[in-house]
């Protein structure tokens, strides 16, 4: 998988140019060159360099004019302007975030329980959705747990729709043991069918271990977090 270095401050650029502030780039060249002479850094930036970057063309850059970038956006959001992609650039630059999270029903009381290391694991999930300040639509999903499952017996639900649309970056929180959207998400992952046993999945499909259920008539994948896409949560985007 191709791992090349994020320029956050291009973002930033665009950002800027093109959302409510209303800067243009010459605006903008004079508050970062503005900022630098007040920071005595002895660096700036020119509006071609800025044209380029903001259009995702190739440019050279100058370690001053790096530098000047580095000091105006780094200031401004408190945050590394060159970052290694992961898991959190791939939620950051959603524009739907949908997290999907393992629940237990209790019908006699009309509610439904998550795990408190779900809810938490969701609230670290969440600022790093907007590092930036893309816009984000968010929802929740809870993913009802019941046993034994199928996929005829899910297809009907709104976390399971969500899936198939593939129009929105999907977290789920919690493992395969406790979330059926974990266990569908590593199954299709590995291409194979979700909510099987080992023998009854094709010997050419290779699979990192299983979580044997002993309430169930299936094994669950795997527990490992998919490097692509934490309880454990496993991302689509």
């Amino acid at each position: 998988m191709k791992n090349d270095p994020v320029f956050r401050f291009v973002e930033q650029i665009k950002r800027i140019t093109d959302g409510q502030e209303k800067m243009n780039l010459n605006q903008l060249v004079s508050v970062i060159n503005a900022a630098n002479y007040h920071a005595d850094s002895g660096c700036s930036v020119n509006h071609k360099t800025l044209q380029h970057l903001k259009n995702n063309k190739w440019v050279s850059i100058r370690k001053s004019t790096l530098i000047a970038l580095l000091n105006y956006f780094t200031e401004l959001k408190h945050l590394p302007m060159i970052v290694v992609p992961g898991i959190f650039e791939a939620l950051d630059r959603a524009k739907k975030v949908v997290f999907m999270l393992g629940a237990k029903p209790r019908p006699e009381e009309r509610r439904k329980d998550v795990s408190h290391w779900d809810a938490q694991a969701l609230a670290v999930l969440l600022p790093h959705c907007s590092v930036l300040d893309t816009k984000h639509v968010f929802d929740i999903r809870d993913v009802v747990w019941f046993s034994p499952a199928a996929t005829g017996s899910i297809s009907d639900t709104e976390w399971y729709a969500d899936l198939e649309r593939d129009e929105s970056a999907i977290v789920s929180i919690g493992s395969p043991l406790a979330s059926l959207s974990s266990e569908v998400m590593l199954a299709r992952m590995f291409g194979v069918p979700e909510f099987q046993t080992p023998s009854t999945i094709s010997s050419d499909k290779r699979l990192p271990f299983f979580f044997r259920l002993a309430t169930a008539g299936y094994v669950r994948i795997s527990k490992c977090v998919w490097p692509f896409r934490l309880s454990v949560a496993f991302l689509r985007s």
